[in-house]
């Protein structure tokens, strides 16, 4: 015959003293470090008397730590982001989102409270990559499309992009168009230009008058004024840019033409 266990009520009541106990023990602890988080949001002993902004070419220090909201005698621990990375780190996620809001050269930043009383800004720039025209404004944007500035006129030095639809666009936002597809090929044809000229004793990206994409398939660009190049599609933009190099300053430099590499096997050129 099968006996049955008698439950003893009061080890019952015992187990539920002691989680009774416990759960009291994790808040007094909890309102301890409240307190001490309270203490240490107040202390003196925490206010900055020191920012240090580096790393950016376009800003000044003074720039960067407007933009960032922090000022002198703020406690070092407000702004520190709530998720632990965060607070392990000593990170202002605050001052981080405000000086990419505000900043639209600024690719990355990171603010670090060092206790007991210094802040240090460090970011990396955003680098201008090309203009892109549509609708009377010339807007200047890095490789990721990212918008720097925008201008009524053209700025030396870069080239123009045409053949690319947009209806607005919001400084430090990557540029949002009607033919990604078009935008996207622009910034692999002045990559390739970029790299190229890294790497090669000829250097053209600043003899880049403009680049036409409106026809993805027939791409043209536009070298100082006098040399067209007719690229086709995006293959092989590598071979096409060190080729058009070598020609340009080897030959044709001085003579206004068309250089076709959409015309059979090998490019050609012919004079206009």
């Amino acid at each position: 015959m099968m006996k049955l266990k008698k439950l003893d009520n009061n080890s019952g009541k015992k187990m539920g003293k002691t989680k009774a106990i416990r759960l009291l023990k994790i808040f007094i602890v909890l309102i301890l470090a409240l307190g001490v988080l309270i203490v240490i949001a107040f202390s003196p002993l925490y206010a900055i008397k020191e920012i240090k902004a580096l790393g950016s070419l376009k800003y000044t220090g003074d720039e960067i730590i407007r933009a960032s909201g922090i000022r002198y005698g703020d406690n070092g621990f407000q702004g520190i982001g709530a998720n632990p990375g965060s607070i392990f780190s000593l990170r202002n996620t605050n001052a981080e989102k405000a000086i990419l809001e505000k900043l639209p050269y600024i690719k990355d930043a990171t603010v670090k409270f060092i206790m007991p009383d210094k802040v240090e800004i460090h970011v990396i720039d955003r680098e201008p990559h090309m203009m892109v025209s549509c609708l009377g404004a010339y807007l200047l944007v890095d490789n990721e499309s990212y918008v720097l500035e925008s201008f009524k006129e053209p700025v030396e030095g870069y080239p123009v992009v045409t053949g690319i639809d947009f209806s607005r666009y919001k400084l430090g936002q990557p540029l949002t168009c009607t033919n990604p597809d078009r935008l996207e090929t622009a910034g692999k044809v002045i990559n390739a230009i970029i790299e190229s000229d890294k790497t090669e004793r000829f250097k053209i990206y600043e003899l880049v008058k403009s680049l036409d994409v409106e026809d993805v398939r027939n791409i043209r660009l536009f070298i100082n004024g006098t040399l067209v190049a007719n690229l086709g599609d995006i293959k092989d933009i590598g071979y096409k840019i060190t080729f058009l190099k070598e020609a340009y300053f080897t030959s044709i430099k001085d003579t206004k033409g068309i250089l076709d590499f959409t015309i059979g096997g090998n490019p050609t050129f012919r004079t206009r």
